[in-house]
């Protein structure tokens, strides 16, 4: 007699499995203030005939984060769709 397992069990198992193991990412305010001190103390070492082209450069990589933060959010959107739908074949075809 096959045991039958709950949609929800399903995705849990999935969604454990799958996306919390490639995407095991958390932010750490740490990292973020390291990264922050880091910054000054660059911007602060910057030649002032330099400054301008550094400044011109900042606001290239700034003016690109749209980008990133879409492609991020874009990924995050498939893996779920893509765990909802792997959870919903193991349950209708598995069990």
């Amino acid at each position: 007699m096959p045991s039958t397992s709950s949609f929800i069990v399903i995705l849990g198992i999935a969604r454990n499995c799958l996306i919390g193991f490639f995407s095991s990412y958390e932010k750490n305010p740490a990292e973020d203030l390291k990264w922050s001190a880091l910054m000054i103390a660059v911007q602060a070492c910057v030649p002032e005939h330099r400054a301008e082209k550094v400044r011109e450069e900042t606001k290239q990589e700034a003016d690109g984060i749209w980008t990133k933060i879409f492609s991020l959010a874009f990924g995050k959107l498939l893996g779920n769709t893509l765990t909802l739908t792997f959870a919903w074949a193991v349950h209708t075809f598995l069990t």
